[in-house]
């Protein structure tokens, strides 16, 4: 890649961006790991997931279209092998049924150790009568932070109401890395602000 080939990504990347991103302070993770409850009878947590589990990993981002599509060997590539920490990966199951998924990954850059949290995903018929997906961000993120990552992010599609709202009431802070992400969190504030409150 060019030169001037990099320089225009870089504007075009300040100019437009198709996804939100969000921080999340250090503090915030440990204060919220700390008054996390335990998990549900019934449910089971493994961090990290063991070779055997990228199939039923796959399986479950492969039910949100927006991910792609993931096999066993995608799993292991972009996710398990880029881990921030030994147990900054998650699975939860019931019974035997695998519900639940995160993963913080390892984007460290110019001496600062950066983690970057990626596909959340809590099946839908688990979201509401459990506290899953927090249940899955702060104990992930919180293996980050053990192992000295010092910067949380996420990066999410504007369109993920849900999972927006579990992050900022939770304490993530948006980013604005784009002249796009000023009506992306101005469009999500409204649509926020219209809907019902529930996590």
């Amino acid at each position: 890649m060019g030169v001037v080939e990099k320089l225009a990504r870089r504007i075009w990347f300040r100019i437009h961006s198709r996804h939100v991103g969000l921080t999340l302070p250090v503090e915030v993770v440990l204060r919220h790991r700390s008054l996390l409850p335990p998990l549900p009878p019934g449910y089971v947590m493994r961090q990290p997931p063991d070779a055997a589990d990228l199939p039923a990993i796959a399986g479950l981002l492969n039910q949100e279209p927006g991910f792609g599509v993931w096999t066993p060997e995608r799993v292991e590539r972009e996710l398990m092998s880029r881990l921030a920490g030994p147990r900054s990966g998650t699975i939860v199951v019931y019974g035997e049924t695998p519900v639940g998924v995160g993963f913080i990954t390892d984007e460290s850059r110019a001496g600062k150790r950066i983690g970057h949290g990626m596909y959340l995903w809590v099946a839908p018929e688990h979201r509401r009568r459990t506290p899953l997906a927090a249940i899955i961000v702060f104990t992930s993120f919180g293996h980050a932070v053990d192992a000295g990552f010092e910067q949380l992010l996420v990066f999410t599609d504007p369109h993920r109401l849900p999972a927006l709202r579990l992050y900022l009431a939770n304490g993530m802070r948006p980013l604005y890395r784009s002249l796009s992400c000023i009506w992306f969190w101005w469009w999500i504030r409204r649509r926020l602000a219209a809907e019902p409150k529930r996590v």
